[in-house]
C-alpha cells in the first residue's frame, strides 16, 4: 500500500473514467490528490473489462467481415479467419499499453493512486482498507466516482458460476459453437455480433 499522506486537498474514490480525469483536472489546478480504487489496476470497467477491450474485438471481426466481403465480390482466394487467441493477446496488449499511460499520467501530475476498499471515518477522514492492513487519509474534498459492476437478473442468480458474464466473455478461452445472449442492450448487441462474426450460433433474448 502506498504511503498515507498527511492530507489530501482532494480524495477521489474510484479510478475509472469518472474518477482519474476528475483527479487530473484538480492536479492540474494544483490541488494535492489522493485517488482510491479497491482495484489493482486503475482504469475502471470502461477501459479493463468494458468499452476498450470489446471495441478491440469488435473492431477487428468488422475489419474482418469486410475483408471477406471485398474478395467475395471482386477477387479471388479465401477469406480471411480471424484467430480467436491471438484476437485476445491484441486486447490485452491495448489494454496494458493505455494503463500503463494512466499510470504514468498519475505520477506525471503528483497524484498518490492508493490500491484499496475505501470508507468514510467522518465528513473529513478516509479509511483505506487493504491486505497490508488500514490506513486514514484525512481531506478538503471528495468526489465519488464509484463506478458499476455486473447484474445478474432473475433466475440466474443461482447459476451465475456456469454463466459468461461480459467480463469472462472478454477472455472466453474458445468460441463457442452456440450462445445465448440475454439482454439487447449495448453489450449484449456487442458480443452477440462479435461471436456471431467469429461463428457462432447466437440467439438474442430482449424482453422490451
Amino acid at each position: 500500500m502506498a504511503a498515507a499522506p498527511t492530507h489530501a486537498q482532494l480524495v477521489v474514490l474510484g479510478g475509472g473514467p469518472g474518477g482519474y480525469p476528475a483527479a487530473f483536472e484538480a492536479a492540474d489546478h494544483g490541488m494535492q490528490v489522493v485517488m482510491v480504487d479497491q482495484d489493482p489496476q486503475p482504469g475502471g470497467v470502461c477501459l479493463n473489462r468494458g468499452c476498450i477491450p470489446s471495441k478491440v474485438l469488435l473492431e477487428a471481426v468488422h475489419l474482418a467481415h469486410r475483408a471477406r466481403t471485398a474478395v467475395g465480390s471482386w477477387a479471388e482466394g479465401e477469406g480471411l479467419r480471424v484467430r480467436w487467441e491471438k484476437l485476445l493477446e491484441k486486447k490485452d496488449k491495448t489494454v496494458t499499453t493505455l494503463r500503463d499511460a494512466l499510470v504514468l499520467n498519475l505520477k506525471r501530475l503528483g497524484i498518490l493512486l492508493v490500491s484499496g476498499e475505501a470508507r468514510f471515518a467522518d465528513s473529513r477522514t478516509v479509511v483505506v482498507r487493504s491486505a497490508s492492513g488500514e490506513q486514514k487519509i484525512p481531506f478538503d474534498y471528495a468526489i465519488i466516482a464509484g463506478g458499476s459492476r455486473n447484474f445478474v437478473p432473475e433466475p440466474f442468480p443461482p447459476f451465475r458460476a456456469e454463466i459468461m458474464d461480459s467480463d469472462k466473455a472478454l477472455d472466453c478461452p474458445r468460441v463457442p459453437k452456440r450462445l445465448l445472449v440475454v439482454g439487447g442492450g449495448p453489450a449484449g448487441c456487442e458480443f452477440a455480433c462479435l461471436f456471431h462474426e467469429l461463428g457462432s450460433e447466437v440467439t438474442l433474448v430482449e424482453k422490451m
